[in-house]
């Protein structure tokens, strides 16, 4: 059997198509793994307030609360300056305020008026 240059043609001109289809195809799949990586990216926002009330028993009210993102059942740092003093847990909240409890075996200090409260709330999907 022989070839001829019309043969040569053909082979270099199915290979450049093959070639071309295989390049394209990595791509899109390092695109679609690119995309799947971001839509499945969380991030969660860090909110922050001050302690304004505490009662004789283990209560505060904080300055943040359900607009900012808040629900009952949420964990938060108590913290003064870089200290971390301990956790309460939200027990009510109002569009602007909240009243936690003191977690349980959580106070490493006493809590006073004006110290920091923190959580991370509000999961954000990136990349979407």
């Amino acid at each position: 059997m022989r070839f001829n240059l019309r043969d040569l043609f053909w082979l270099i001109f199915v290979a450049a198509v093959a070639t071309r289809w295989w390049i394209d195809r990595s791509k899109l799949a390092d695109r679609l793994l690119a995309y799947e990586s971001a839509q499945s990216t969380v991030l969660a926002v860090r909110v922050s307030g001050l302690i304004i009330a505490m009662n004789d028993g283990d209560l505060v009210e904080i300055t943040i609360g359900s607009d900012d993102g808040l629900k009952a059942s949420q964990r938060m740092e108590v913290s003064r300056g870089n200290q971390l003093l301990g956790e309460i847990i939200v027990r009510t909240t109002s569009p602007d305020r909240a009243v936690g409890q003191i977690a349980n075996g959580s106070q490493r200090s006493k809590f006073r008026k004006g110290d920091t409260v923190t959580a991370n709330i509000r999961p954000v999907q990136v990349g979407g």
